[in-house]
């Protein structure tokens, strides 16, 4: 009796085992079948409205897009990893474009190891979106500014209305640049925002995270992970290494840059709209003005002026002119070079002057009465800082194309010797150092 109840506790013991191999087996096989799991595009639908536009994509299974809008041209970029595109061919002549405010579309793979789709729908004027998700679809709002001119009384003015202020931003030159190549390189900083989806992984997967200031973002499972100066290839790669290790068999990963925050350039001067432009990858100088607005033509002085600080101790500022006509209106793309991070753009308006460097307000200011010296430029932007070297101030001047450097030892003239101080001049440029250390 014994010999026998010990026989079925075995066998009950023997089944047991059985199952849980099984069963842990076929989660291994479902593991190591995710990267055949892809979502198929099936469809792309356009519904052109009164000013506003919608567009669905539908899969045959559930997918998560990331989009960006693009302002010249004016576009959307959709980034969908893990998908693949069914049918595409032309898709411009399938859908009959252009229409409902659509110019065209442009899809193409991600070069990944499990794919993706990258699609580029260009519109033909500025807009606005929202979007929304659903399990197997993935739905875009477009409205448009600015509605369409119509046949009656008030359409007529609305017209002229909209002529005369087409006029009046005319004097706007906007470079063309939908040309030229778009750069991917951008190297991840501090204050970033970063998206790190995991394939089929919704609770690991995180759709903000902020990069702390000293470089690092912290990731469920793995800690912290150092990201400053990386791609986001290479911060997938360092998390798919690390989750591969201990945690995931075959671990899907995405990295998109979600908000830009830690690299900027500084446009000032004569365009339509100066300040702060985010730096997302390599960039060049025209789009950096056609990011601004474009040039006032009418009100600009004759060149452009980048000021480039060095990386050194030192902190030596570089100015680099360029010739407006010849970049502008003769097309010299050799004069098209690529900005740095922190780099400012300075197109000065014909009677305009620049003060840079360690003053309290730095930028550009008329040139007049009260700021016709070196001095005097300097009181109205606010006075020096802490760490201004007053002693090697210099005033940059361009003449006939030519470049010079005016020496101002700034020092002495608040000691009471004026006779170390410079009139300036429309376009001049004044920098003040900081001290070394």
């Amino acid at each position: 009796m014994q010999r026998s109840l010990f026989k079925r506790i075995n066998l009950f013991s023997y089944l047991i085992c059985t199952l849980f191999v099984s069963a842990f087996l076929a989660g291994c096989g479902s593991q190591g079948d995710r990267s055949v799991r892809l979502a198929r595009i099936q469809a792309l639908e356009i519904e052109p409205g009164n000013n506003s536009t919608a567009i669905t994509l539908k899969g045959d299974r559930s997918f998560e897009p990331r989009v960006e809008a693009v302002d010249v041209p004016p576009s959307l970029e959709i980034r969908i990893p893990f998908a693949l595109g069914q049918d595409i061919g032309n898709i411009n002549k399938k859908l009959k474009l252009p229409r409902g405010g659509i110019k065209s579309i442009k899809v193409s793979n991600l070069r990944r190891k499990h794919g993706g789709l990258n699609i580029i729908i260009q519109m033909d004027r500025p807009f606005k979106f929202t979007s929304k998700q659903a399990r197997n679809n993935f739905r875009i709002e477009i409205e448009y500014s600015g509605n369409l001119a119509k046949t009656t009384e008030t359409g007529s003015k609305s017209k002229r209305a909209e002529n005369t202020k087409q006029n009046k931003e005319s004097q706007f030159l906007i470079p063309q640049v939908s040309g030229l190549k778009k750069s991917i390189d951008y190297t991840i900083g501090g204050k970033d925002v970063l998206s790190v989806i995991i394939f089929e992984e919704e609770e690991l997967s995180k759709k903000a995270i902020r990069v702390s200031n000293d470089g690092f973002i912290t990731f469920p499972l793995i800690g912290r992970v150092k990201v400053i100066g990386l791609t986001t290839n290479e911060v997938e790669n360092e998390i798919t290494r690390r989750l591969r290790k201990d945690f995931l068999v075959n671990p899907q990963i995405t990295v998109q840059v979600t908000e830009f925050s830690s690299k900027f350039i500084n446009v000032l001067g004569a365009v339509k709209t100066p300040g702060g432009i985010p730096l997302k990858g390599t960039i060049t100088l025209l789009e950096t003005i056609a990011k601004a607005g474009g040039v006032n033509i009418e009100g600009a002085g004759k060149n452009i002026i980048v000021l480039r600080q060095s990386e050194g101790k030192d902190k030596k500022v570089q100015h680099i002119t360029i010739d407006l006509n010849r970049l502008l209106k003769e097309g010299d793309l050799s004069l098209n070079m690529p900005l740095r991070d922190k780099d400012t753009v300075f197109i000065p308006e014909a009677d305009q002057i620049f003060v840079f460097g360690e003053v309290k307000s730095p930028g550009p200011y008329d040139l007049t009465d009260q700021t016709r010296s070196v001095v005097e430029a300097i009181s109205k932007a606010g006075g020096l800082t802490k760490l201004a070297a007053a002693n090697r101030t210099r005033v940059v001047r361009v003449e006939d194309g030519e470049e010079r450097v005016i020496e101002v030892d700034v020092e002495k003239i608040m000691e009471g010797d004026r006779s170390h101080d410079q009139f300036l001049k429309p376009g001049d440029i004044i920098v003040v150092p900081e001290v070394y250390f």
